[in-house]
């Protein structure tokens, strides 16, 4: 009786632990946790989650890892040679439909953080209430999101906060978590308190919300329309930030100063914010002949008191017009740019064409991926099917090679059934 006893207790004692490691506010956030999958021009699929943030005249914006919807390099920037080719998502409410969603132009930073535009579906409601800045070492976590399902950690397989890093990202011991995660919201019992961006159970980092509503509301110019929740403590300022902008006011040396105060300002967040970012954008106006401060200045002062001096700067000194459409895709500009940018592709592709027709085979390379639709591909492509024949006629070796060029160029050109049957003879 004794033992029937204790293990009764036991189970009781078990069932109370598990319902401690319930998350009664992610149940009611799923939907506004989205499914994403992105393909790339090369092939490559990438799936992933991402957050309902807002709303504005029938379209929804939603926040997510900026690698779940982009081909990244190793610095964090977008790659420009494998591009997104498409990227959908699907809603918890509707998980039978994929809706086509856009990425949204935004000037690039190495935040692993990017924002996509939908058309809001019939009858869908998302859930404004709440998110949350306390965010301290040992609050329990759970995520939404794993394996394209709306899975939520329960039992053992919640997680915790770890620490909070010198770059602002929080660091989670939770061993539930698995690859395609990148992009959900971390929760805790007071609501979202980050982003996920990387999602590898041994070490998984999360950017705070403080962090992704400055980039979107101060940076991005777009909207946040979550509310806090302000029955809760706020975190305490740390040592380490104290530490942080005492080194800023040390600086001599005026580039490393701007290094600090762009790292201190890239966290979006501490007690003396304010005041760092007066004093970077002022730095950075004061060394605003240099592009890379000009940049600088655009991606982190949008709306800056300088900004519009800014753009007459980039307009003027950018070599190459899409510098400047880049950084100001709506600017005042943008229409004597593409002017500027049109003329300067003629004039690239004439001269181009001038190397190819002197027998400079690298100039084809360089046009073919550049201009594949251009207006001398036709000429280009007898070109080099021409080369084959009198490389052919010519009594040397490798007398495929020529054909071999030709389907590198045109693997389905008007000659290439019949560049493939001279290479195959040419072999036998």
């Amino acid at each position: 009786m004794k033992t029937l006893f204790f293990l009764f207790s036991f189970f009781v004692m078990s069932l109370h632990a598990f319902d401690q490691n319930l998350c009664s506010i992610c149940d009611k956030f799923k939907n506004n946790v989205v499914q994403i999958t992105t393909t790339f021009d090369d092939g490559r699929e990438e799936n992933g989650f991402g957050t309902v943030i807002a709303e504005k005249d029938n379209k929804l914006y939603i926040v997510t890892a900026k690698h779940v919807v982009y081909d990244l390099d190793e610095k964090g920037f977008i790659s420009i040679d494998n591009k997104t080719k498409s990227a959908t998502v699907k809603f918890f409410s509707d998980q039978g439909k994929d809706y086509a969603a856009t990425l949204l132009k935004l000037p690039n930073t190495s935040l692993d953080i990017s924002l996509l535009e939908i058309e809001k579906p019939k009858n869908y409601e998302w859930s404004k209430d709440f998110y949350s800045k306390a965010i301290q070492k040992g609050t329990k976590v759970w995520f939404i999101g794993r394996s394209g399902k709306w899975y939520i950690p329960t039992g053992s397989f919640v997680g915790s906060i770890n620490d909070v890093s010198s770059d602002d990202e929080i660091l989670i011991d939770i061993s539930s978590i698995q690859p395609g995660t990148s992009g959900a919201p971390l929760m805790s019992a007071d609501g979202m308190v980050g982003l996920i961006f990387e999602d590898a159970a041994g070490g998984s980092k999360a950017y705070p919300v403080d962090k992704i509503i400055e980039l979107i509301t101060k940076t991005w110019n777009y909207e946040w329309q979550m509310n806090l929740n302000t029955n809760i403590t706020q975190p305490m300022i740390s040592e380490q930030e104290d530490k942080a902008w005492t080194a800023i006011i040390n600086e001599k040396k005026e580039k490393n100063k701007i290094e600090k105060l762009e790292d201190y300002v890239a966290r979006g967040q501490g007690a003396h914010i304010e005041d760092a970012k007066k004093m970077y954008e002022g730095l950075l106006w004061a060394n605003i002949d240099s592009y890379k401060y000009m940049v600088k200045y655009v991606q982190y002062f949008p709306n800056g008191q300088y900004i519009n001096q800014v753009e007459d700067k980039v307009y003027r000194k950018a070599a190459n017009p899409e510098y400047y459409t880049d950084l100001f895709p709506n600017g005042r500009y943008v229409e004597q740019a593409n002017k500027k940018s049109a003329v300067a592709n003629a004039d690239e592709e004439n001269e181009l064409w001038a190397g190819i027709k002197k027998g400079f085979d690298l100039d084809i390379d360089k046009y073919l991926e550049k201009y594949p639709d251009g207006k001398h591909v036709g000429e280009i492509e007898e070109l080099v099917w021409q080369k084959a024949l009198n490389n052919a006629s010519e009594a040397i070796a490798f007398k495929e090679k020529g054909f071999e060029d030709y389907l590198k160029y045109f693997p389905t050109g008007k000659h290439a059934d019949e560049a493939r049957q001279m290479i195959k003879k040419y072999k036998m």
